[in-house]
């Protein structure tokens, strides 16, 4: 999540190749991105993920496994649509 401006992701793996993926949100809400290009037969697709928010950064590796083993986790939700 954290969306809040256009995002691209290169190199996304293909059947045959690669191609860029951009994420842009609509209307400032991180909850709903439009998808370029589209890769989907649907008119939208509902994303849902879980994940655990570390609130601050761990100096180390032991650290941030043990604020991982005491986060909470949460369920996110995402509506992508095509552009």
């Amino acid at each position: 999540m954290g969306v809040t401006a256009p995002k691209q992701f290169e190199q996304v793996p293909l059947a045959r190749g690669e191609t860029t993926l951009t994420l842009i949100p609509i209307n400032d809400d991180p909850t709903q991105l439009l998808l370029e290009p589209w890769c989907f037969q649907r008119d939208e697709v509902t994303v849902v993920f879980e994940g655990r928010i570390l609130s601050e950064k761990a100096s180390d590796e032991e650290m941030m496994r043990d604020r991982l083993a005491n986060a909470f986790w949460v369920t996110l939700t995402a509506i992508l649509h095509p552009r």
